[in-house]
């Protein structure tokens, strides 16, 4: 549920538990993605796996991106993607 906060002037929107959970799902996805992608490049990449890794790079930095615009933190049952982002990289596995 979306509403407009007219006193700071922004969208927030109000997630449930399942979304929640869902939202840390891809936070953490996307982490072991850039992760990943990161650390198996080798230094003798072509040009051709260069340029795809940094697309690669550059759409997941585009997602969650994507996701902090679209999750506002201002109170309870509120929560941006770097709090949630801070949540799962202090939770163990």
């Amino acid at each position: 549920m979306a509403f407009f906060d007219s006193t700071n002037s922004k969208i927030s929107l109000k997630i449930d538990e399942s979304e929640l959970l869902g939202i840390r799902k891809m936070i953490a996805e996307i982490k072991d993605l850039m992760n990943n992608t990161v650390s198996s490049t080798p230094a003798y990449d072509s040009v051709e796996e260069l340029a795809s890794n940094l697309e690669k790079q550059n759409n997941l930095a585009k997602i969650k991106d994507s996701l902090n615009d679209s999750i506002s933190s201002s109170s309870s049952g509120y929560a941006s993607a770097e709090d949630l982002s801070d949540s799962i990289c202090s939770t163990p596995n």
